[in-house]
């Protein structure tokens, strides 16, 4: 809000959505995506657990592998 960037009206509209289909209203808006969950945030917010948890996700294609047993002929 200091940063001019989120009215209060903004704020009550659109603080909680559905990431998915923002008009979405079939659940308890506490247990929808917060605008401060955006991934913009994480480069500020590094020790953040959200922030955290998409480093570690982001890491996983790189560092897992997969083995799959060998085919008998």
């Amino acid at each position: 809000m200091s940063a001019g960037e989120l009215t209060i009206e903004e704020y009550k509209r659109s603080w909680a959505q559905d990431p998915y289909q923002p008009t979405y209203r079939g659940v308890n808006r506490s247990v929808l995506r917060f605008v401060s969950d955006a991934d913009c945030y994480d480069e500020r917010f590094s020790v953040h657990p959200l922030s955290k948890v998409r480093q570690v996700l982001a890491a996983l294609p790189n560092s897992v592998q997969i083995e799959y047993p060998a085919r008998e002929p």
